[in-house]
């Protein structure tokens, strides 16, 4: 028996890089994959590289439409949505400059698009409550 038998994930990020990798050791290890991102062609054949345990659907991380319809799309597909890995790649020139704080004191914040309530808002959808953000691992300082 495979570690995730019987498992259903749903992957953004999945087109290529990590989130491609992800999504082939968790077909190799018995589950099945929903493949988000916005690279259509790449997503497309990445999920039909992995054969029937995966399919491809439109992600963009930002858009909590996009959440919505991707959860609904695995659940449809394969019965339930068990598992998500969220592993977007949002570098960009629009985002991988920081920028001022708005409190004005001069710290820097990343200005990455992605939100924590586009994921909690698929996970709600398949009746998934167990997922949170997640936090930052504590100093070693």
């Amino acid at each position: 028996m495979n570690r995730l038998d019987g498992k259903v994930a749903l992957i953004s990020g999945a087109a290529r890089g990590i989130g491609g990798e992800t999504a082939q050791l968790m077909v190799e290890a018995g589950a099945t994959v929903a493949i988000g991102d916005v690279l259509d062609e790449r997503g497309r054949e990445a999920a039909r590289m992995l054969g029937d345990a995966a399919l491809y659907v439109h992600l963009d991380v930002t858009s909590e439409e996009d959440w919505k319809a991707a959860a609904a799309t695995a659940v449809g597909r394969f019965g339930k949505l068990d598992i998500l890995v969220n592993k977007p790649d949002c570098f960009s020139a629009r985002t991988s400059k920081p920028s001022a704080s708005p409190n004005g004191d001069g710290s820097a914040r990343s200005t990455s698009p992605v939100s924590f309530s586009a994921p909690s808002c698929a996970c709600r959808r398949c009746g998934t409550q167990r997922w949170r953000a997640p936090t930052a691992a504590p100093s070693s300082t």
